[in-house]
Parts: structure tokens; sequence; C-alpha cells
């Protein structure tokens, strides 16, 4: 009898052992696509049959390790629920932290049957520069920015297609950025501009690096941030095993329906993973994050991130490096980044014509959330946000961004953003051109004079 049982449980074990195996074989088949690989030189068919198998292999190992510490974190949130007698209740929308609404404007257009929502700050009549936030974020991300850059410019935050408040595709395939590289496109050119500043983080740089690429005449600088050229983002999770489970999250969400349920039944783990550590170090407040959390509380609010992230690397896959970009590109990188080498962001240079690495001390990916002043130094001195002389502007009604009628020089250079080296700038400029008009109405007073005299 226990050689009976013996035996049964020998088998059972042997079968779910084939079903796993079976079932991690097709999941990688499934996802083989997405991975990323660099299949654009030419090579024998051997040679590239044998380098298909052997990255497939070691993707499968990649996807079993992850697939085994999402369950194990879907088994802790398990757990949880159990001792806490049910689920965590839903976050409450929280509006301390949001930048105020009286110089906020929220809005929405249509394009290709898509709902795009976006906030913009700022008087249009400027120079527009706009933001695309990365995974998992959206526009609130940018809101030091935006409170930063609306003095000077027309700042727009897009919530892009499945994040936020913007409709997404139903087809996970038309996440892919030659899909959405054209509505973005499309999306510009409905704000009445034809060209524009591009700042981009993670998966909206990524956006950004195929949309200066596909139209280099619409900007006229692009800021990427955490974000290295595409291809070189291949190359490094391609070649390095430690980087490959540096991100094995990423691997994990190219898995169908699988990364949804482990993310619904975890509590929203994976935002605590990503911004717990800012929180705990004073980089992020807790009502920014219960935004975060409030923003991804529904099950469908996590199909279009999560699609965008299936979509990474199929884009870039079996293509040849770009050539050399005319737009002038400022990368910024965090030290404490360990998702990449720092290297890779200087690895980008050789296809840039005009480009410089910045590198941000003791922040990580999220550099725009953790260290907001120093990227808006970075950003404005790349940029060239100047003094603007608002006088012959219509005035604003008085939101705090625009100076108001009877408001001194100083106010407003200060308002503007430049300090007190602006204001003695602006104040000294002012004063030699009063000096020099004055100058000119002596010479012209003078000359009357003689002319008089004749």
């Amino acid at each position: 009898m226990a050689g009976l049982l013996s035996g049964a449980c020998s088998a059972a074990a042997a079968a779910v052992s084939v079903w796993a195996n079976a079932c991690l074989a097709t999941c990688s088949l499934l996802v083989y696509g997405r991975m990323p690989r660099r299949f654009y030189t030419p090579a024998a068919a051997g040679d590239r049959l044998w380098a298909a198998a052997s990255h497939a292999l070691s993707y499968a190992a990649v996807l079993a390790v992850a697939v085994l510490v999402g369950a194990a974190c879907a088994a802790r949130a398990l757990l949880r629920r159990v001792v806490r007698g049910g689920p965590a209740p839903p976050p409450e929308r929280l509006l301390r932290g949001l930048p105020p609404s009286r110089w906020l404007e929220h809005s929405s257009v249509k394009i290709r049957n898509i709902k795009l929502h976006y906030v913009s700050a700022g008087r249009r009549s400027r120079r527009l520069v706009l933001f695309l936030h990365g995974f998992p974020e959206f526009w609130y991300s940018w809101k030091e920015q935006l409170r930063e850059f609306a003095k000077t410019e027309w700042v727009v935050a897009l919530d892009l297609p499945g994040y936020g408040d913007s409709d997404g595709p139903r087809r996970s395939a038309q996440y892919s950025p030659d899909r959405l590289t054209p509505l973005l496109q499309e999306f510009i050119a409905s704000l009445g501009r034809q060209q524009c500043v591009l700042v981009g983080s993670g998966h909206g740089a990524l956006l950004g690096w195929h949309l200066v690429a596909s139209a280099p005449h619409t900007f006229t600088d692009f800021i990427s941030i955490s974000q290295p050229l595409p291809h070189i983002t291949l190359d490094v999770l391609h070649n390095s095993l430690h980087h490959k489970a540096k991100q094995w999250r990423t691997f994990l969400y190219q898995l169908p329906w699988l990364p949804e349920q482990l993310i619904g039944t975890g509590d929203l783990d994976v935002l605590t993973h990503e911004y717990g550590d800012l929180v705990k170090r004073g980089r992020m407040s807790a009502d920014d994050l219960r935004a975060y959390q409030f923003a991804f509380s529904r099950a469908e609010d996590w199909h279009g991130p999560l699609n965008h992230q299936r979509c990474l690397f199929a884009a870039a896959n079996g293509r040849p490096p770009p050539g050399r970009l005319a737009v002038p590109c400022l990368l910024l990188f965090g030290r404490r980044d360990g998702s990449l080498p720092v290297d890779a962001m200087y690895r980008s240079l050789p296809h840039l014509q005009q480009a410089d690495v910045r590198l941000v001390d003791d922040a990580g990916r999220h550099i725009h959330i953790e260290r907001p002043d120093q990227v808006n130094d970075a950003l404005r001195d790349f940029i060239g946000v100047s003094f603007l002389d608002d006088s012959s502007e219509d005035e604003e009604d008085g939101d705090g961004l625009a100076p108001a009628a009877g408001r001194g020089l100083v106010v407003r250079a200060l308002e503007g953003g430049q300090g007190w080296l602006g204001a003695g700038g602006a104040i000294y400029n002012r004063a030699m051109q009063r000096l020099n008009n004055a100058a000119a109405v002596g010479q012209l007073y003078t000359r009357s004079v003689m002319m008089l005299k004749d």
C-alpha cells in the first residue's frame, strides 16, 4: 500500500512537472517575439537558428524566475488578506499636493477614435514643452516641472494612451511605438504647433526617440530621462544576465493575462516597489503615493500600461541603429539607477549630432520625481529659458503665473524663475536701454539745433 501511494505521488509530481514545463515553453514561445534581440546583421541560417534557440532558453529561464517571484509576491499578498480579513480598502483621491486648479487646465482631444487627456499651464503664446511620462506614472509625475516651467513656457503633460483618463486601444499590438508615433504627431498638431520641446521619462522617452527619429523637424530639443537609444537598451538586455535579473518585472509583464492577475492580487505592491523607497527617504510624500494608488486602483487601469510594456522591444527588434540624429538631445540618468549601466547613456552619443549626458547624484530611475530641482535646472540650462518681458501680452487673471499690472521689474523677474541674478541682469539691460535711448534723443536734439543755426 505504501509503495502504491509513493508511486502515485511520484506520478503526480511528474505530471505537474511536465505540465509546468509545457506551460513555460508555451509562454516562452508566445512572448519570444517581444524579447530584446538584435538580428539586423546578416548571418547564416544555422547561426541565426542557434542564436534564436539559445536566447529562447535564456529568456525561458528568466521568465521562470520572474513567474516564481511574482507568485511568491501574490502569495504574500493573499496571506495579508487572510490576516486582515479582506482586500485592502480602495485608496481615496487626495487633492493635496496636486498643482492648484486655478492655473492647471485639464483638456482632452479625440484622435483616431482615442480620447487623449492632458493638462496644460502657462500662456499659449509661448514655446510649447511637451512631457511624456513613464511606467507606472501618469501626468501627475510632472507636477514639479509643470509648476516651474509654466512661468515661462506653455507646458503640456499628456496621459499616454491607456493611462489615467486617456482611452487605450483594445489590442496589445496597437501599443507599439510604430503605432503610437503617428498618434502623438497628430496630437502635437492638434495643439496648433509645428515645433515643440519634448521631454520624456522611461517609456515616454522611448516613444520620444521614435518621434525624434521619424519627425526631427518637429522638435527643437529632446530630453530623455533614464532611457538611452532603444537599440542600446536591447544590447544591454541581450548580453547582460545581471541586468536581465534587475528588470525581471519587465520580462514578467511580457506574459499575457498573468501580470494583471498578480497585480490585482498583490494589492498594488508594484507601486510600493516603485515608490516605497522614495517615500522612506522623503523624496515623495505619502499623499503623492496615494495619488498613484488611486490612478491605478482598478484592474482595468493596468491594461494599457502593461500593454505598453509588452511592446517595449518588438518595435526595435531586427532594426539597425539610427543614423546621427540632428535634434539636440540631453540625456539625464540617476547614479543609483541599477536597471541599466551608466555607460548606456554615453553609448548613445555616437548616434547624436548634438548631445550631452548629465548624471544626477543620489537618484534612481524616477529622477524627475526624486530630484525635481536638479532636473529643472538641467532642463532650463539646456532649452535656454530666458527672462520674458510680457508687458505687451494680454494679462491673465491673478493666477500666480503671469505678471500682474503695476508690478515692478524685480518682482516680474523673480516670478519668471530667474532669481536675483536674473533680476539684476534685467535691471542692467533696462538701464542700458534707457541710457542708449537718452543718448539717441540727445544726438537728435543736437543735430536739430545745428540745422537751425545753419
